[in-house]
C-alpha cells in the first residue's frame, strides 16, 4: 500500500465476480497472517462472518464501512482523498502496555485480555492519491466520522472535570448534522465546522444525585472543548501531517467557482494542507437520564 495500490483497484472493479460494495481493508502485516487469523468461531458460514463482522462497524464508532466502490470514486474525483478500514493481528506482541483515556491505539494495539491472536478492526487507513501515507487512531476516526456525518454512537472516557484522578464516560450521537462553510481567503481555504452533539453520562455513582444541571452545564463546556481539541487534532494530522483531505472538504468549495475548469486549475487536494480551521461544538448533556427522570 505504501508503493501504491491503483493497479490492484482498477483491477478489482474490472471484475465481473466481485461486487463493488464490498469491504476494503488495509492490513497492518501479511494479508495471509491475517486471514489465516480471522476466522469464525461461532459461525460456520465464512461469508457470513465477514459480512457481519463489517456490518457492526458503524455501530462502535472505531473505523468507517468503507467499499471498494468508495476508495475508487475517491481516487478518481478532485473533491477529497480516499481512506479504507484499518485492520491488524492482535497478540501480545502488538499490544501496547499502557491504557491512556482517549482510544489513542489503532489496529491491533489495543490491549485485551486473549491467549489466542486475532483480528482487530480500528482505525483508519488515510491514502494520499492511492498511496497509503498515514494511520487515523480511535479517537481521530471519531472525529472523521462526526466530520463526515457517519457516527451512529460512541462511548467516550475524558478527565472528569470535578475529580482529576477519574474518569467520566459519555455516550455521544450526533445532535445534527455537521454544518461546513469553506471560503477562500488571500487564496487559501478558511474552513470552519459547528458540530452539535447529544451526549448521556454513563459512569453514575452514589453521589450522582449531585449532577444536577448546573454541573450538567460544567460538563457540557468540558465535552466542548475536549472534542474541539482533538477535532483540531484531526485536521492538523490529515491537512500538515498527511497532507490529504478525507473527510471530502473540497465539495463544499466548488460552488465557489464559475466553472469546472477554474476549479481544476485550483487544484483543491494540493491546497488543502494550506487551510485555516474553525472548529465550535455544542454539547447537550443528560446528566441523570433515566434515573434523574423517572
Amino acid at each position: 500500500a505504501q508503493k501504491g495500490i491503483s493497479t490492484y483497484i482498477y483491477t478489482l472493479m474490472n471484475k465481473v465476480d466481485i461486487r463493488p460494495d464490498c469491504n476494503l481493508l488495509i492490513c497492518k502485516g501479511l494479508a495471509k497472517e491475517y486471514l489465516d487469523n480471522s476466522k469464525p468461531q461461532e459461525e460456520n458460514i465464512v461469508s457470513r462472518y465477514y459480512n457481519t463482522s463489517t456490518k457492526g462497524i458503524q455501530n462502535h464508532g472505531y473505523t468507517e464501512n468503507i467499499t471498494l466502490n468508495d476508495f475508487f470514486s475517491r481516487l478518481n474525483d478532485s473533491f477529497g482523498e480516499p481512506h479504507a478500514i484499518l485492520t491488524a493481528i492482535n497478540s501480545s506482541d502488538t499490544q501496547k502496555l499502557d491504557e491512556t483515556p482517549g482510544n489513542t491505539d489503532t489496529a491491533g494495539e489495543t490491549k485485551i485480555d486473549s491467549t489466542q491472536p486475532h483480528a482487530q478492526t480500528m482505525g483508519v487507513a488515510v491514502f494520499k492519491g492511492d498511496v497509503l501515507v498515514g494511520e487515523l487512531n480511535g479517537i481521530e476516526t471519531v472525529c472523521h466520522l462526526i466530520l463526515t456525518n457517519k457516527l451512529g454512537s460512541y462511548t467516550m472516557t475524558i478527565p472528569d472535570p470535578f475529580n482529576s484522578y477519574d474518569t467520566l464516560d459519555l455516550y455521544i450521537n450526533m445532535r445534527k448534522d455537521t454544518k461546513f462553510d469553506v471560503e477562500l481567503v488571500n487564496g487559501s481555504p478558511y474552513i470552519t465546522c459547528n458540530v452539535k452533539i447529544n451526549a448521556r453520562i454513563l459512569s453514575l455513582n452514589d453521589n450522582s444525585k449531585q449532577l444536577d444541571e448546573e454541573k450538567a452545564k460544567e460538563i457540557e463546556k468540558y465535552a466542548n472543548k475536549y472534542l474541539e481539541d482533538q477535532i483540531y487534532n484531526y485536521f492538523n494530522k490529515t491537512a500538515k501531517e498527511y497532507k490529504s483531505d478525507i473527510s471530502g472538504l473540497g465539495r463544499y468549495l466548488v460552488s465557489n467557482f464559475l466553472t469546472w475548469d477554474e476549479w481544476t486549475n485550483y487544484n483543491w487536494l494540493n491546497n488543502y494542507p494550506n487551510s485555516t480551521f474553525n472548529v465550535n461544538v455544542n454539547t447537550v448533556v443528560k446528566s441523570g437520564y433515566l434515573i434523574m427522570e423517572s
